[in-house]
């Protein structure tokens, strides 16, 4: 069995516009700066694991166009290995125009994808062999559920991660796989909960998973195990919120993190949102 770690999911350009305050609706402002940069929820995981010091590999659709050139540098840039990436001939790459608010930190995003997404028959040719953990972001609902089924009947061996962050037709059908369930905040919210303990009762109810956890902002993060241990950790506030973009990738990675060294559940809660607090203090990801 190996060591590395497999991350399942997109990889995107994000276009940041830095903004004094969010315009309001019609208005024309001028941004403090831009910067395009690489992003998706599953890319940004790999990149904070890759330096805590795994060995990661990204497996994705890329598009053979010059962003798809800029993804594929800053992956291999930080050392996240793309053998297991289908590249898509005549695409185009997804794209996310971000408006970062520096008077609270928040950030608001429009994203554009026209891309076909990875399938189970892309996931059926890696070397499973090489990894210990395979993380995947809830999209691609059908193909995803035959991947998970596959990883259910021959790869036992795999411990498996799922983040749950929108509420996607049928997402519900992936409660029941895997060994750490991720639910956004923004998943709970629209599904009518306001807090992070009334969605993980609810779906531990259909879960065979060792935990789940939702990270809830600067609330903090509430984590459920599987004989009904319940761990809180309150959030990591810096002295000033400088930008959100990714603290949720952040905090997963730091979850996964901690569940690899063999941490216990509420010290790798803590340590995850001290990784998610930390990046929030900072533009981009290059904190570590």
């Amino acid at each position: 069995m190996g060591n590395s770690i497999l991350g399942v999911g997109i990889a995107t350009v994000d276009v940041v516009h830095t903004l004094a305050d969010y315009p309001r609706e019609d208005e024309e402002i001028r941004s403090l700066s831009q910067q395009r940069c690489r992003g998706g929820n599953v890319a940004n995981t790999l990149a904070i694991l890759s330096a805590l010091g795994h060995s990661v590999y990204f497996a994705g659709t890329v598009a053979d166009d010059h962003h798809g050139e800029f993804i594929l540098h800053d992956l291999n840039h930080r050392n996240i290995n793309t053998r297991f990436s289908q590249y898509i001939k005549n695409s185009i790459s997804p794209v996310s125009q971000v408006l970062l608010n520096t008077k609270t930190g928040s950030r608001t995003i429009i994203h554009s994808r026209d891309l076909p997404e990875f399938t189970y028959d892309d996931f059926c040719n890696i070397n499973l062999d090489l990894f210990k953990w395979v993380h995947f972001e809830g999209r691609a609902i059908n193909e995803l559920e035959k991947i998970l089924l596959f990883l259910e009947q021959e790869h036992t061996h795999i411990k498996v991660s799922i983040e749950i962050e929108k509420p996607r037709k049928g997402i519900e059908k992936l409660w029941r796989f895997g060994n750490i369930l991720f639910i956004s905040k923004n998943y709970a919210t629209q599904c009518g909960y306001d807090n992070a303990a009334a969605i993980l009762n609810k779906i531990q109810t259909q879960s065979n998973a060792d935990a789940i956890v939702c990270a809830w902002g600067d609330k903090g993060a509430t984590m459920l195990d599987s004989e009904g241990g319940e761990y809180y950790a309150p959030a990591n506030h810096p002295q000033k919120v400088v930008d959100t973009l990714g603290a949720g990738d952040v905090f997963n990675a730091g979850v996964i993190h901690g569940c690899l060294k063999g941490e216990p559940y509420q010290q790798l809660l803590d340590g995850a949102c001290f990784l998610a607090g930390k990046k929030c203090s900072i533009s981009g990801l290059d904190f570590l």
